[in-house]
């Protein structure tokens, strides 16, 4: 996963809708690679390598770096968002 191309995805999904303006917090996982050929193991980096380091093989298995998980989602009431709901009203 790309976390420039998520937020700019994300950014239009909500133009225009009930959620724009909403902020998306991501942690990136780093991408690592793993040879079929030989095992060896490293860290993809940007712009991605994935050819193998160790015996220039081209059998490369993604190990991590794509995941996507959705940790929490937190609404809070147009206009009013640092105040908690049992002070609203």
């Amino acid at each position: 996963m790309v976390p420039e191309a998520l937020d700019f995805c994300f950014e239009l999904a909500c133009a225009g809708t009930l959620v724009e303006g909403a902020a998306l917090h991501t942690v990136p996982v780093p991408a690592r690679a793993r040879c079929a050929s030989c095992a060896a193991e490293w860290a993809v980096g940007m712009p991605p390598d994935l050819g193998c380091r160790s015996c220039s093989g081209g059998g490369v298995e993604l190990l991590s770096g794509r995941e996507l998980q959705i940790l929490d989602v937190e609404w809070a009431e147009h206009g009013r968002p640092d105040v908690p709901a049992e002070q609203k009203g």
